[in-house]
C-alpha cells in the first residue's frame, strides 16, 4: 500500500494542528508493509508502521529525502522513528551550502509535543559520507514563539578538509562565517573532532555567554588560508578550538610562504557582523636558499 493514499485519513484522526501541518508539508510517500492502529474515544491513538522506499519533502529542519527505510511507533503526541539510509543525497534547502551526500546512516529519532513546544531528539546518530563519519546525539526544541534551541554533541572523522564547506550549517553560523571557513580550510585531514552546541540558534555566536558553541578540531597535514591577501599556511599540524565567536589556533608545525615554523598560535574573532579580528604569533626560520 502506498503511504500517499492514506494521507486523507490523517484528517479524520484527532491530531493537533501542528502535526497535521507537518504531515501536509512533508507529503510523505513510500510503501507501507505493516500498519497497526488502536483508538478509543477519549484516549490517545496508538500506532506502529513499517515502511520502505520512503520519500518526503524538506520541512523545517528535516531534509528532502528518498529511498529511506522507516519504522514508526507512537501514542498521541509522542513517538519514535528508526531510520536507515543508503546512498542518499539530502536536500536541506539553504541550511547547508550543498546537498549532503550520505553513503549510509542510522538514526533513532524521538519526538513529543506539548501546547507550547515540539521536542525532537536522538540518542544515536550514525552517518557516513564519502569523506566524513559522524557519531552523535542531539535535542532540538521548536517553540511556538522564539528561536529554536539546539543541544548537540558529536564526534567526526574527516578525510578531506577541502570538503568541509559542504557540512557547515550556513543558517546557524551565518553567511560571513560560513564563507570564511569555506575558503580558509583548504586541505588536510581530521581525526576525532568534537563538537558541542547548546543554545538558541538566533543568538549565536553567544557573545554574552547565552549559549555554548565549541568545536575541538585536530587538523593534520593541513593547509589554512587566514586571509585572501596572505599566503596559505601549509603542512600545518594544529589544534583548532572554535569557542563561540572565536577560533583559537595552536600549531606545532607549519610552513608560511618561505618560513618554516615550529610554533604558531593565534586567535580569530569570527563575527559575522564586524570585520575579522586576527592575532597571530609564530616562531620560525627562513627556508630560502642562500644566494
Amino acid at each position: 500500500m502506498n503511504v500517499a493514499s492514506l494521507l486523507p485519513v490523517s484528517k479524520l484522526l484527532p491530531l493537533s494542528v501542528d502535526v497535521q501541518e507537518a504531515i501536509d508539508a512533508l507529503s510523505p510517500s513510500g510503501k507501507l508493509t505493516d500498519l497497526r492502529l488502536q483508538y478509543q474515544p477519549g484516549e490517545d491513538i496508538t500506532y506502529s508502521a513499517m515502511l520502505n522506499n520512503v520519500s518526503f519533502n524538506h520541512w523545517s529542519y528535516l531534509p528532502k529525502t528518498q529511498g529511506l527505510g522507516l519504522r514508526l511507533a507512537g501514542s498521541g503526541t509522542k513517538g519514535v522513528a528508526l531510520l536507515s539510509m543508503k546512498d542518499q543525497k539530502l536536500l536541506y534547502g539553504d541550511f547547508f551550502q550543498a546537498p549532503l551526500r550520505i553513503e549510509s546512516g542510522d538514526v533513532a529519532l524521538r519526538w513529543q509535543q506539548s501546547n507550547d513546544i515540539v521536542q525532537v531528539w536522538s540518542d544515536r546518530v550514525s552517518v557516513a559520507s564519502p569523506v566524513m563519519n559522524v557519531e552523535g546525539q542531539f535535542l532540538l526544541e521548536l517553540p511556538k514563539e522564539g528561536s529554536p534551541w539546539l543541544s548537540f554533541y558529536s564526534e567526526a572523522e574527516l578525510e578531506d578538509v577541502s570538503q568541509t564547506w559542504r557540512y557547515l550549517p550556513k543558517r546557524a553560523l551565518g553567511s560571513n562565517l560560513t564563507e570564511y571557513l569555506s575558503k580558509a580550510l583548504q586541505a588536510g585531514h581530521i581525526h576525532k573532532a568534537k563538537l558541542v552546541w547548546n543554545g538558541a540558534l538566533n543568538q549565536f555566536p553567544y557573545k554574552e555567554h547565552q549559549g555554548v558553541f565549541q568545536a575541538g578540531v585536530p587538523l593534520h597535514e593541513g593547509t589554512f588560508q587566514f586571509l585572501d591577501t596572505w599566503p596559505a599556511v601549509s603542512d600545518i599540524d594544529a589544534d583548532l578550538l572554535f569557542d563561540n565567536e572565536s577560533l583559537f589556533i595552536d600549531a606545532n608545525k607549519a610552513n608560511f610562504a618561505r618560513i618554516s615554523s615550529d610554533k604558531v598560535s593565534g586567535r580569530l574573532v569570527l563575527d559575522g557582523e564586524s570585520p575579522l579580528y586576527l592575532d597571530i604569533k609564530a616562531d620560525g626560520k627562513s627556508v630560502m636558499p642562500p644566494l
